[in-house]
């Protein structure tokens, strides 16, 4: 003898036993009903932990981003001639600042050919690959910075 959980609704020996839970429709809105507590449920875990784990991302960049201007406005300053400071400064300062609104038009363009979230993954990857740059440059190996320039016709390296 075998019970099944979807009752025949034409009996009424049935129906009185089962209640609405013979109608087909209360099953299916019942169904929809708990799902959507368990969603909700999850959502409510979910939502604060990704918050969460957003800031703790987002320090992390902001602490490596003051970290390298400190130590790259430390090296400018201990390296370059008191005379030529500021020559310097507003050399290094130039692309860096000149390809802000370049990158905003290539975000832009991207976003609207391909779509905002394949566009913001697509920035995602290249962060990451920027923050590998230098893992695979010569700088890896240096231990020390040089604290004087190079004499005229000295090879670097």
């Amino acid at each position: 003898m075998t019970t099944t959980l979807s009752p025949p609704s034409e009996s009424p020996q049935v129906r009185s036993r089962w209640g609405l839970f013979a109608q087909r429709d209360f099953r299916l809105l019942w169904a929809g009903q708990t799902v959507s507590r368990l969603g909700s449920s999850i959502t409510s875990i979910a939502l604060p932990l990704v918050a969460v784990l957003y800031l703790v991302g987002l320090l992390f960049v902001v602490a490596a981003v003051v970290f390298v201007n400190i130590v790259l406005a430390s090296f400018r300053q201990s390296y370059t001639p008191p005379a030529l400071l500021s020559r310097v400064s507003a050399t290094l300062m130039f692309p860096n600042h000149a390809t802000i609104p370049l990158g905003a038009l290539a975000g832009g363009e991207l976003g609207a050919v391909i779509g905002l979230r394949a566009t913001m993954w697509v920035m995602t990857g290249l962060l990451a690959l920027c923050g590998a740059l230098p893992l695979l440059s010569p700088l890896r190996t240096v231990r020390e910075l040089p604290t004087t320039p190079p004499q005229p016709g000295e090879i670097i390296g």
